[in-house]
């Protein structure tokens, strides 16, 4: 059985003209992603992407790509100017918190072992406004666990 969980509406995010905003917003970890739906709620409408990642990273793209490595799905864009409706069916877009997480590699070991999963019940969103007015956004994430 399949038990679905959607976060309440995220009002008033507030992107400025042409730069990129993370931002934290309570979920819980250990989810499939179904569903990220985001409009805009304020200003002239505009073009925009948005990125999930599973650890806190800077509004701006790290440089040398360093976020990668914390994506949870690929870019997405909206798919008209002031609305995204993005839905992952049957694809497996796993969402596992990873900001606590803390591994060692004991010596003589070949892999780290994990020794504290004080996971954070958040995902971060990184919304890229492209165009030239600043913007307010609201955001719905939607998710699956089995039960």
């Amino acid at each position: 059985m399949q038990v679905y969980y959607e976060c309440p509406p995220v009002p008033a995010l507030a992107v400025g003209a042409g730069v990129s905003k993370t931002f934290a917003i309570p979920y819980p970890t250990r989810r499939r992603i179904t569903k990220l739906n985001i409009w805009q709620a304020t200003g002239l409408l505009v073009a925009f992407t948005a990125d999930l990642f599973n650890r806190a990273v800077p509004d701006a793209v790290s440089a040398g790509g360093a976020d990668e490595m914390w994506r949870v799905a690929p870019q997405i864009a909206s798919s008209v100017p002031g609305i995204m409706t993005h839905n992952f069916p049957d694809v497996d877009v796993f969402f596992i918190n990873q900001d606590g997480q803390t591994f060692v590699q004991a010596q003589g070991q070949d892999t780290p072992s994990l020794v504290s999963t004080n996971a954070k019940n958040v995902i971060y969103v990184r919304i890229t406004n492209s165009g030239s007015n600043a913007a307010t956004f609201n955001l719905i994430l939607g998710s699956e666990i089995a039960q």
